[in-house]
């Protein structure tokens, strides 16, 4: 008997998406000070739930965090890889996971997610984000139902409040493209787009699964912030990155500078 063909009706915007983000929010995340010094984690794009994800990295790099004294990791999207059958991301997506499904994705993240005694905040990437666009189901609110030290923010971007005094700012991204000719251009290319009043004194940038650390037009901070994925034939052939490991970050507060970062200080832990 010859297979029936099946017509998928797409589903509408969800209406509730304009209520999950909000560009001029500023998520009050504020560290404290060790004689001056804050320190944090700054990763992305771990995607749980694909067969290439380096669950072994994520876990070294959280242990490395808690030996470091790191309480506080920011993730710049894509923490789940978002295969649930109906949704996929790009084609053959669905041959490169485990399983489908959202709920047995959420409670495999829920459960084998390192924790170390660390707080993860995060945003959502194209790959978890794709899901509530699609199907109207939101990682970020579930996973931190079931995980209390994992701070859900919203999809894409969010501005975080690292220093109230000085006031010390962290934009998270989870960029749109994939590296056009050069690395540093993706950076140069965002940023060169916001005026410099409207900046965020420290960007960490996802998608690109490329680390890099620059300073853009002066004072801002910018970093690709790596990945927790080997290659799979998709990126291959798209020429993305594969630099797995992520950065541990120290900024000196400034006291008497009208810039608040008086010296920051960048460690790329590579696995």
């Amino acid at each position: 008997m010859p297979l029936q063909s099946r017509r998928w009706n797409m589903p509408k915007r969800n209406p509730e998406w304009d209520k999950r983000f909000d560009s001029k929010r500023e998520y009050k995340r504020a560290l404290s000070p060790d004689r001056g010094w804050i320190s944090f984690g700054l990763i992305s794009d771990t995607h749980f739930v694909n067969n290439f994800c380096r669950e072994d990295a994520v876990r070294d790099i959280y242990r490395d965090f808690k030996r470091m004294g790191i309480h506080q990791v920011f993730h710049c999207g894509d923490l789940w890889d978002g295969c649930t059958g109906y949704t996929q991301i790009y084609p053959g997506h669905i041959h490169d996971v485990p399983f489908i499904g959202f709920t047995d994705g959420v409670n495999y993240v829920a459960k084998h997610y390192p924790r170390n005694g660390i707080n993860t905040s995060f945003i959502l990437g194209n790959h978890d984000a794709k899901v509530l666009e699609r199907e109207g189901t939101d990682f970020g609110e579930t996973i931190a139902a079931l995980r209390p030290d994992m701070d859900y923010l919203q999809p894409y971007y969010a501005r975080i409040l690292l220093s109230e005094d000085p006031h010390l700012t962290l934009d998270l991204v989870h960029l749109a493209n994939h590296i056009p000719y050069t690395i540093g251009y993706a950076l140069q290319s965002y940023l060169r787009l916001i005026p410099p009043s409207k900046r965020a004194d420290i960007y960490g940038m996802g998608h690109t699964h490329h680390h890099q650390h620059v300073s853009v037009e002066g004072d801002d901070e910018s970093f690709l912030a790596g990945g927790f994925q080997d290659p799979n034939e998709y990126s291959i052939r798209r020429g993305a990155g594969s630099e797995i490991g992520g950065y541990k970050l120290r900024v000196k507060l400034s006291t008497n500078s009208p810039h608040p970062i008086e010296r920051l200080e960048s460690t790329w832990l590579k696995y």
